[in-house]
């Protein structure tokens, strides 16, 4: 509706303004204990990690607890179920 009000020149406040949702396609592979890059940052940042794009033991245990938390086997690799469940 807002989008509507929008185009027809509808004053809309911006708490009128639907809150985006941010999905991260899956990488393709898992993320795991040694892995690097970006997709590692998005897992840690989403685990409450230190985010350093590098997948070691405090990210693991972060992973594991996320995971138990989420209902997920707690095996600390991000699959497709985990990354679906972190990211929509």
């Amino acid at each position: 509706q807002a989008v509507l009000d929008f185009e027809r020149g509808i004053n809309v406040t911006p708490t009128d303004t639907p809150t985006p949702i941010l999905v991260f396609a899956y990488p393709g592979t898992p993320v795991r204990l040694g892995s690097q890059g970006d997709a590692v940052k998005l897992v840690q940042a989403a685990v409450g990690a230190t985010v350093d794009g590098d997948f070691g033991a405090a990210t693991d245990r972060r992973v594991r607890d996320w995971q138990s938390r989420n209902g997920l086997l707690a095996d600390g690799v991000v699959g497709p179920v985990t990354w679906k469940r972190m990211f929509g």
